[in-house]
């Protein structure tokens, strides 16, 4: 990392200048691990084991009881410190065991959308027959694979704000099983929601909501 971090500086003056001025170590933290007040489905935990992971850190079994308890969520930690199972482990908890209940993920880019669908596919082939259905839903799909997607009405939708905005709220017939039990709407890197797309966004969600009222649907937002 040293060399690194060397190589980094020389190349940065090298082109326009001095552009690191302060490199500092931080020391590591120990992990903090806890255990869910009731055990997850057997199913669920012989999927996360088998992508080595044995157990869970404080937050995720934070975020998972109140998701339990019917709270919206707001997590906000480090990079890379597992917050997708914050959201994914109560998700597909509930659909286990309710495969009426839908999700709808909203994430503000393609790219992100695109990583976390292989995510869920990773998962989907660790539940086996327990597999539920993940869909993205983006412009970047054909016609042809919007209406395929759509025909498969999967339990977790992955889109984007302006899919939701053009299709999932304009065309809301095609969406009827979606918005009558949809349980979970996901809202992935909030912080990046300011400023005129921010406010843009408010509207967006307040659309949301109302639709979900429309069709009295039971939502929470994590």
């Amino acid at each position: 990392m040293d060399d690194f971090i060397s190589h980094v500086a020389r190349e940065m003056d090298a082109r326009a200048g001095q552009q690191i001025v302060h490199i500092e170590d931080l020391a590591p933290q120990e992990s903090r691990y806890a255990t869910p007040s009731a055990p997850l489905p057997t199913q669920l935990q012989r999927a996360l084991r088998l992508q080595g992971i044995s157990r869970l850190y404080t937050h995720q079994v934070e975020a998972l009881e109140r998701v339990r308890q019917g709270e919206n969520v707001v997590v906000v930690t480090a990079t890379s410190s597992g917050k997708t199972l914050c959201y994914n482990l109560p998700i597909m908890e509930r659909m286990l065991c309710d495969r009426e209940a839908r999700a709808l993920y909203i994430y503000p880019i393609n790219a992100l959308v695109n990583d976390q669908l292989k995510s869920l596919f990773k998962m989907n082939l660790a539940l086996g027959q327990e597999a539920l259905g993940v869909s993205r839903y983006t412009g970047a799909l054909s016609q042809e694979q919007r209406r395929e997607a759509r025909a498969r009405e999967p339990h977790i939708w992955l889109t984007n704000p302006e899919m939701l905005h053009l299709s999932f709220l304009l065309w809301r017939k095609n969406w009827e099983t979606l918005w009558s039990n949809l349980r979970y709407i996901v809202v992935d890197e909030v912080h990046t929601y300011r400023g005129v797309f921010g406010s843009n966004m408010a509207q967006l969600f307040r659309r949301t909501l109302r639709m979900a009222r429309h069709y009295g649907s039971n939502r929470q937002f994590i």
